[in-house]
């Protein structure tokens, strides 16, 4: 029942997190990191797709999802600095509350005031 649900609709689950790893593309010097960490949530969304759709056209038991969690699960605690870059929602400098775009897009942790500062420091 579970593998049914999610080889039917886990796919367009899976586009949506490729279209929004495109849509980060658009600001190419500034989401290398977080564009990778989508990447990579994009592919464990894929496996989970593509084996629920082998459990579900050989009939197999859904509890056999589980053996996928046992493997996947660890595996996001051990890398999870680079599969989960959205972490931050304050500037690590000030405090403030980052825009929504600097939260998805951009790698830095900083406002953009105190990442202007460090740029004309820079030049």
């Amino acid at each position: 029942m579970i593998s049914h649900f999610i080889s039917d609709y886990f796919f367009y689950v899976f586009l949506a997190f490729i279209f929004f790893t495109f849509l980060m593309r658009s600001k190419r010097g500034v989401s290398h990191a977080k564009r990778k960490g989508m990447l990579y949530l994009s592919a464990a969304v894929f496996l989970l797709y593509i084996y629920a759709l082998a459990l579900a056209a050989y009939t197999i038991q859904d509890l056999y999802l589980i053996l996928y969690f046992v493997i996947i699960i660890p595996i996001f605690v051990i890398f999870r600095k680079h599969l989960f870059p959205f972490t931050k929602i304050r500037c690590e400098k000030c405090g403030k509350l980052l825009s929504f775009d600097q939260i998805i897009y951009y790698d830095s942790k900083k406002c953009e005031t105190c990442d202007s500062l460090k740029t004309e420091k820079d030049i």
